[in-house]
């Protein structure tokens, strides 16, 4: 049986989080800006700096998100991309007469949450059944973060993000929110090169 990395699949968000890691009020103070006219963009330089994070410098969910991934068949064992991994929601495919199955957690499948990045496989003596020979046969719908609250998020990487917002509104005349400069970038990937996802995104 192939490994992930050998078969194709999608990763997508099915959920955004509840909040984000990083507060208005703390971005605020670290850029010394008094609350006010500028809220609104704050609020948006957050979620894009969260983003970036995540995306660009990490490959990893911050605060507690479903996500769905998609595959044209079922890989050795699931490493599901965007850690930590919190658990797995559900795991189905279309079987060879192309009717939707579901799995059942610790009778077909087990999950490890442990590991980095987390894996889902075979429970003992048990192997993967036979999908369909089709695009996006196999689902997995997963939740992967730190926790839902911003407090579960480690203090580095909330520093990152507020450099990164106070970087943005410093420089409003010169860049746009979401771009990042070689100047902030390296800075930034010193602050996170000790969270960065292993294997990953």
């Amino acid at each position: 049986m192939a490994r992930q990395d050998e078969i194709h699949y999608e990763v997508r968000r099915t959920t955004e989080p509840a909040s984000e890691p990083v507060t208005r009020a703390e971005a605020l103070a670290h850029a010394h800006v008094d609350a006010g006219d500028e809220d609104d963009w704050f609020d948006n330089a957050i979620e894009a700096a969260r983003r970036a994070v995540e995306d660009s410098f990490l490959g990893r969910t911050l605060i507690e998100t479903s996500l769905t991934m998609t595959a044209d068949e079922f890989p050795d064992e699931f490493r599901p991309p965007g850690p930590p991994l919190i658990e797995v929601t559900s795991l189905s495919y279309i079987d060879t007469d192309g009717d939707s199955q579901t799995l059942t957690e610790d009778t077909d499948y087990t999950v490890d949450d442990s590991s980095e990045p987390g894996r889902v496989y075979p429970c003992y003596n048990e192997v993967w059944p036979t999908s369909r020979d089709q695009p996006n046969a196999v689902t997995l719908v997963y939740k992967a973060g730190y926790g839902d609250e911003a407090a579960d998020v480690p203090a580095g990487i909330k520093t990152a993000i507020k450099m990164l917002v106070t970087h943005w509104y410093q420089n409003r005349a010169h860049v746009a929110v979401g771009t990042i400069t070689k100047e902030i970038e390296s800075t930034i990937h010193a602050v996170l090169g000790p969270f960065k996802a292993k294997g990953v995104w």
